[in-house]
C-alpha cells in the first residue's frame, strides 16, 4: 500500500510564480556579492532551494517546524526529516523577474 502511494508522489513539483529582483538583491547582499539583480538574469545553481520557495503559515507546519506531511509531502511518518537526496537535477536556471518556463 505505501509503495503504491510513494509511486503515485513520483514527478509531483511545486512551482514560485515569480522572483523578484529585490529579493535576488538582498541574497547578493547577504553574501557579499554586487548586488546588481535585473529581470532575466540567470541565478546561481541550488538558490531555490534556500530562497525562491513559498514559505508555509505556521498551521502548516508539523511539531518538528517543518511542513506538515500529506500535501507536497507525501503522508507517511518521517520521524527524522532533513536532507534526503545528494544527487538531483534542475532544469533552466532561474531568472530574476520572469515566471519559470520549464
Amino acid at each position: 500500500m505505501q509503495e503504491k502511494l510513494l509511486r503515485n508522489r513520483i514527478g509531483m513539483e511545486e512551482t514560485v510564480a515569480d522572483i523578484a529582483p529585490s529579493t535576488v538583491r538582498r541574497v547578493q547582499t547577504f553574501f557579499g556579492r554586487d548586488a546588481n539583480a535585473e529581470a532575466g538574469m540567470d541565478l546561481p545553481e541550488v538558490w531555490h532551494w534556500c530562497v525562491f520557495h513559498q514559505p508555509p503559515f505556521a498551521h502548516e507546519l508539523a511539531k518538528d517546524r517543518y511542513r506538515k506531511v500529506g500535501g507536497f509531502l507525501p503522508p507517511i511518518a518521517l520521524p527524522r526529516r532533513g536532507w534526503g537526496d545528494d544527487c538531483s537535477s534542475s532544469g533552466p536556471s532561474p531568472s530574476a523577474g520572469k515566471r519559470p518556463g520549464f
